[in-house]
């Protein structure tokens, strides 16, 4: 082994992680029910005023493609589902720098709306 981590290993690393702790996450989550309620209180998955925001720059969202970067407890993911959006979540190590990828999507957006 020469040192160097591949994604493979991180990844491998991750899921055992995952694997050991799912269970105590569950309970977690099962015990606040913050999650069943973001399918129909949409805004409890998102801070400040993300969801408006989200809601002005892409309109309605039933249908529509959605990515959740650095999903963390998806609760975001839920909330869009709820609204129709057809969603996938994307881990932080799954998409390398997720601050580089939101800053190029903002820049995108602003462009696009001038």
């Amino acid at each position: 082994m020469n040192g160097i981590r591949t994604s493979k290993d991180i990844h491998d690393s991750n899921r055992m992680h995952w694997d050991l702790t799912a269970s105590h996450w569950e309970r977690l989550r099962n015990d606040d029910g913050r999650w069943r309620r973001c399918a129909t209180d949409h805004g409890i998955a998102f801070e400040g005023q993300a969801l408006e925001a989200l809601i002005e720059v892409a309109g309605h969202l039933e249908g529509k493609g959605v990515c959740v970067v650095g999903s963390g407890d998806n609760y975001a993911a839920f909330a869009l589902a709820g609204l129709g959006a057809w969603r996938t979540s994307v881990a932080r190590l799954a998409c390398g720098n997720p601050t580089s990828f939101c800053t190029a999507l903002r820049e995108k957006i602003q462009n696009r709306n001038g």
